[in-house]
């Protein structure tokens, strides 16, 4: 089984990676899509999501994400 893992910005992007790439990549249920949002910046404990404007940003959640 194949496995594919998108890095999305939010919630609409994720929705659009399940809804219309997967269906689109795997029409016979070959594989599975994995879309993970990430967090562009963190304040008090919290991660705030979307609006991404640089690779700068994202990177230590890229980073994590591919350790795992």
């Amino acid at each position: 089984m194949r496995e594919i893992y998108i890095f999305c910005e939010g919630a609409t992007e994720q929705g659009f990676c399940k809804a219309v790439l997967e269906p689109h990549l795997f029409p016979q249920g070959e594989g599975r899509l994995h879309p993970i949002k990430i967090a562009h910046s963190r304040s008090h404990g919290v991660a705030h999501r979307g609006g991404v404007g640089s690779y700068a940003a994202i990177r230590g959640d890229i980073q994590r994400q591919l350790k795992s």
